[in-house]
């Protein structure tokens, strides 16, 4: 299984800290946040990781290579930003030979991967959502056997897909997917991940997968970075 690491983004809400420095180098316990990544994925074995870049992008991969981290790195720089959806796309000809994980850069959680790798291979899931219970404006929706089914963000009271009735639940940034999602791929360079998997819940098969971490932080906003600080 390989990993993907999702770290193009300008960091808007941790600026002027991240206009010099790109999100995820930003320092948590003594660690830029994509160490901490990189070292977790790599205490599960997976070693062949790609990372998309935009912002800064170079900073960040430099930082790596004199890391000399015991993994094999590809690194996806964007012209523009192409949504999550489109980073998987432009790293289509790295992920497509195995199953995946894809890993946010900007988050820290302790649940055990290898439960969730194991749910994902067992079920012959095409995607396994990790998710969670906890406050959050931006909710995925769920049938009773957590088959995926839409997505809500209550904020801004807009939605994708069947939400009504469905159980809601918080998602950690985490998902493992199959190459079989590239059968299905939009020819758009530019899309989001859940906006493509709500159009092919009758494609591939979409589930989530429940965790209870003892923590699990996002560092989105100076106020969250500070707390995790």
């Amino acid at each position: 299984m390989k990993g993907f690491i999702l770290a193009a983004g300008y960091g808007n809400r941790l600026r002027p800290l991240t206009d010099s420095i790109p999100k995820p180098l930003v320092s948590v316990w003594g660690r830029p946040m994509i160490e901490n990544v990189i070292l977790k994925l790599e205490g599960y074995g997976i070693n062949k990781i790609g990372i998309n870049l935009f912002h800064l992008g170079n900073k960040i991969e430099n930082f790596i290579k004199t890391k000399k981290f015991n993994s094999e790195f590809k690194f996806f720089y964007e012209k523009r930003l192409l949504d999550t959806g489109g980073a998987i796309k432009n790293a289509k000809n790295f992920l497509i030979d195995d199953d995946f994980i894809v890993h946010n850069s900007d988050i820290l959680t302790d649940f055990d991967l290898s439960s969730l790798v194991d749910f994902h291979l067992k079920n012959g899931n095409d995607v396994t959502l990790a998710v969670m219970e906890r406050d959050s404006s931006r909710k995925l929706a769920f049938n009773d056997d957590m088959s995926f089914s839409g997505w809500t963000n209550l904020n801004k009271n807009i939605s994708n897909g069947d939400i009504s009735g469905k159980r809601l639940l918080s998602f950690t940034g985490i998902h493992i997917a199959s190459p079989r999602i590239f059968d299905f791929i939009p020819e758009d360079d530019v899309f989001g991940i859940f906006d493509f998997y709500i159009k092919n819940v009758k494609n591939l098969k979409i589930f989530g997968y429940k965790v209870s971490p003892y923590y699990w932080f996002d560092i989105g906003s100076i106020e969250k970075l500070n707390e995790v600080r």
